[in-house]
């Protein structure tokens, strides 16, 4: 029987099951808001891929999540280049396998208002939709949180 807890974050519950290891992708994780979804979600054992451009800072909070006996990697990924981003997927694919869960938490400062655009394609792509096709792309991941 697997015994599930959860972890509770500002009212949103996110399970997590002691006998499967869940591997997130994080957009964004080196610093602020990032950080803290990736430090909380390594305390409850999951394995983390933390993209990111700041990949010197990625990298410290890796080193600290191993230190703590975690599961981690940081690779750098600018989300305005998009073959960047099919890149750094690709990595964390051969360093953890398929990827459960993506939380684009990445920033784009572009201020534009949505809806007039006939497409969204330069809007959305970005900072979304080139991590969601790249991690989608793979046919494995369950679940996409944005």
């Amino acid at each position: 029987m697997t015994r599930q807890s959860a972890i509770k974050c500002n009212e949103v519950i996110i399970p997590t099951f002691c006998s499967i290891r869940i591997t997130y992708l994080i957009t964004g994780g080196a610093q602020s808001i990032g950080e803290a979804i990736v430090r909380k979600l390594a305390s409850g054992g999951a394995a983390i891929a933390i993209l990111d451009i700041q990949h010197e800072k990625a990298q410290q909070v890796v080193d600290d999540i191993k230190s703590e006996g975690g599961s981690a990697i940081a690779v750098g990924m600018d989300i305005t280049d998009s073959q960047n981003v099919r890149q750094a997927v690709e990595e964390v694919e051969r360093r953890f396998g398929k990827v459960d869960i993506l939380v684009n938490n990445v920033g784009w400062d572009k201020a534009a208002p949505f809806i007039e655009y006939p497409s969204l394609t330069k809007t959305v792509d970005q900072p979304t939709m080139s991590t969601i096709k790249s991690v989608a792309d793979t046919g494995d991941t369950q679940k996409v949180v944005v």
